[in-house]
């Protein structure tokens, strides 16, 4: 919920309905939107489609004093930045559009140049697929792992080349 207090009610509604329906996303034709006026035929409410809705606050002089904004079925957000994932360019806010991201819900990786399904910023051999945290550690005289402390010694029975 987002409370909006303001005196201009021009803009304020202007400005609740262009946000609102940003944070929507609406996209389905069928969606019902329902608009509520109090006794003195000032717009009290809009709802729409029943999970969503805009309610107005009026002073004595009928003045708009606050605007509040309700979404019960909010869009995942995954980076939180008040952009809905479903029109964000690029979800996890780490500079790479999502369609160009191999992560795009991790913000802390954003290749993968060997495909092993390990980004690159933890991958320690970012050319070589059979070399990733948590790989089998062969008896190869390579780091299969990515962990130094693991000694090829201790694979058995271990023939090197």
């Amino acid at each position: 919920m987002i409370k909006i207090p303001h005196k201009k009610s021009k803009r304020i509604i202007l400005l609740a309905i262009i946000i609102y329906g940003l944070s929507l996303g609406l996209s389905n034709a069928a969606t019902t939107i329902t608009y509520t006026y109090d006794p003195l035929n000032r717009l009290a409410a809009i709802d729409i489609g029943g999970s969503q809705s805009i309610t107005y606050q009026y002073d004595a002089a009928g003045n708009i004093q606050q605007v509040t904004l309700q979404n019960d079925n909010p869009e995942l957000d995954s980076d939180g930045d008040g952009i809905p994932d479903s029109i964000d360019p690029d979800d996890d806010n780490d500079g790479v559009l999502d369609g160009d991201d191999a992560f795009p819900l991790d913000p802390t990786e954003w290749a993968d140049g060997d495909g092993d399904g390990v980004g690159d910023n933890a991958d320690c051999n970012d050319n070589d697929p059979a070399i990733y945290p948590g790989a089998t550690e062969l008896c190869d005289r390579k780091d299969n792992d990515c962990n130094p402390t693991t000694p090829e010694r201790d694979c058995s029975p271990c023939v090197l080349p």
